[in-house]
């Protein structure tokens, strides 16, 4: 990142603590950014006497899907879950989460044992709330092919194939039952804390959608194999 970039990034921490120090206390030390995010920039940083995450959110999230009050919902409920830090303040400039002390889950070992992730992911399936976007994959093709084009971009080479195949795909399911997901499951958003519980971060994303389009994301992210993916479909259905 530029000096600029740099520079703007300090700038919207600072004016997002002068808002959160009456309500979470004063802050001590610097605050320590986390590095991974994409569409968003996160800092622990220490408030009075805990930690917490502070969540800016960057430009134009809005041409991707995202939705600030979806990721907030989907968040105070998988918190409520015990799957996800709890939602500590809501600013319109951002986003701050308790802070969890815990660790990646290597891909290795999510491979070979993806049961508590697969129980994660059912119980905010099954107990979400109603979230107030869609993601609709075949649609959200179309519009961010759109937004490609309105831009001036130009899509991939293989786009006509992909929407083929989606064509074919969507043609062959059953009538889609939506439910709340997350559908951003790169192993960056799944931690492990010290409790062992399996955390899932990073809620930007959430939207009703297809369940099985989750444990699809979960899979493709994390390169299962045919045997990986048995095991993870044994465990959400409970078998």
């Amino acid at each position: 990142m530029g000096t600029a970039g740099a520079t703007d990034d300090a700038n919207d921490v600072a004016a997002s603590l002068r808002v959160l120090e009456p309500l979470l206390g004063v802050a001590a030390g610097a605050p320590v950014p986390l590095h991974g995010g994409i569409t968003n920039r996160n800092y622990v940083v220490r408030l009075g006497d805990r930690d917490y995450v502070v969540r800016l959110p960057g430009g134009d999230r809005a041409l991707l899907g995202i939705s600030g009050d979806g990721e907030r919902l989907a968040s105070e409920s998988a918190a409520a879950l015990g799957i996800a830090p709890g939602v500590a303040v809501e600013l319109a400039s951002c986003l701050v989460t308790e802070f969890v002390d815990a660790r990646q889950l290597p891909q290795a070992e999510l491979r070979r044992s993806p049961e508590p992730v697969a129980r994660a992911l059912r119980s905010f399936h099954e107990q979400g709330p109603a979230l107030p976007t869609r993601f609709d994959v075949p649609r959200l093709l179309d519009s961010y092919a759109a937004i490609v084009n309105d831009r001036g971009g130009t899509l991939p080479a293989q786009y006509p194939l992909a929407c083929k195949a989606l064509m074919r795909i969507d043609a062959a399911l059953p009538a889609m039952v939506r439910v709340p997901c997350h559908n951003d499951l790169l192993i960056g958003n799944l931690l492990q804390s010290v409790d062992g519980r399996v955390m899932i971060v990073d809620w930007e994303y959430a939207g009703m959608g297809d369940r099985y389009f989750d444990l699809g994301n979960l899979s493709v992210n994390n390169d299962f194999e045919p045997d990986d993916d048995e095991r993870l479909l044994a465990a959400y259905l409970g078998l």
